[in-house]
């Protein structure tokens, strides 16, 4: 049985019935269109654009198209008395991004079509950051990879030749969404004494525990700069409750023991108050150490994203992916 063919230009806003005439004027006011490849996702917010098409045009011979659509969903709300869940629609926007182009764009690899969606995911932050400032809309922001649904239909097409287009599925990122086994009653328990431990305040160490979790949650999620805030965080709250712990062992209050750490400087405390009661190296200067190496690239990344705006490299979010799960090392090396 022969298989059936989809028409994707019914599910694609860009599509051969409309390009001529909509989109084609406005790309020839600057280059020839020779190539296009489109991604449809989702977005976890409404944008309500949903007339037309939004286009930004670059100076290489390209232009980044986007067409939103309201997509309405089912979101569970209060149980009724009946005990039946309730719910309410909500929107959320359905965005197509295509990449136009007069220079040869190449789909024949995972790598090549990650390239074009990254291209075009920057694109689409531009727009948003342009639509979040104009509108002071606070339920809207630029997105990352994760924020999106694992999965995006795309199309790649060489002009003229709409009949012979290559469509498929391209995966945006592993975090499919699994069901949670549920846990063993003797865990539970577990879970309900250390809930106790944490209402009683008998773990100094939960803050920066709750902090690390967070930036961890965060790096899952793609939200890079949240990220590397409490991961810097979790390391200097961990730091000073630890040398708090050391200063009431010694004899210090915690009043007393709070006032010496307001005192001194973070980077003052570490090269000063480790190194003679753990023993080690604590030089930050030393990036062949494991404070060292957090220090230039979780501290000093940290600053460089409140003070200037920064956004983190892959390659630094796959460094602090590692330091997160090596921080302990910091006091054994």
């Amino acid at each position: 049985m022969e298989k059936e063919k989809v028409d994707y230009d019914s599910i694609f806003a860009l599509n051969r019935n409309n390009f001529a005439q909509k989109y084609l004027p406005v790309y020839q006011q600057f280059f020839t269109p020779r190539f296009i490849i489109q991604f449809r996702t989702l977005l976890p917010f409404n944008v309500p654009l949903h007339r037309g098409a939004f286009s930004i045009l670059n100076e290489n011979k390209t232009a980044h198209t986007f067409c939103f659509h309201n997509v309405k969903v089912e979101k569970p709300v209060d149980v009724s008395p009946d005990l039946k869940v309730k719910t309410v629609h909500v929107f959320v926007s359905k965005v197509e991004m295509a990449l136009v182009s007069e220079n040869v764009l190449e789909a024949n690899d995972d790598e090549k079509i990650s390239n074009h969606f990254d291209e075009l995911l920057r694109g689409l932050n531009i727009f948003l950051l342009g639509y979040v400032i104009f509108t002071k809309d606070e339920d809207v922001c630029t997105v990352s990879k994760e924020m999106l649904i694992p999965v995006s239909l795309f199309r790649f097409v060489e002009l003229p030749d709409w009949e012979n287009s290559k469509a498929g599925l391209f995966i945006v990122h592993p975090n499919f969404p699994y069901p949670k086994e549920a846990l063993e009653e003797e865990t539970a328990k577990r879970i309900l004494d250390y809930v106790h431990i944490v209402n009683r305040t008998k773990n100094p160490f939960v803050l920066s525990e709750e902090l690390a979790l967070l930036a961890r949650r965060s790096l899952k999620n793609g939200l890079y700069r949240e990220a590397v805030l409490y991961a810097q965080s979790n390391v200097e709250n961990f730091l000073r409750t630890l040398l708090s712990q050391f200063l009431i062992r010694d004899g210090y209050d915690q009043a007393s023991a709070a006032s010496c750490l307001e005192e001194k400087t973070f980077k003052r405390m570490v090269q000063s108050e480790f190194h003679c009661r753990l023993d080690g190296k604590w030089n930050l200067e030393d990036e062949n150490t494991e404070i060292g190496k957090w220090w230039r690239k979780t501290y000093e990344l940290r600053n460089r994203i409140a003070h200037g705006g920064y956004f983190p490299s892959h390659e630094e979010l796959i460094l602090l992916s590692m330091l997160l799960n090596n921080s302990a090392n910091m006091l054994f090396h």
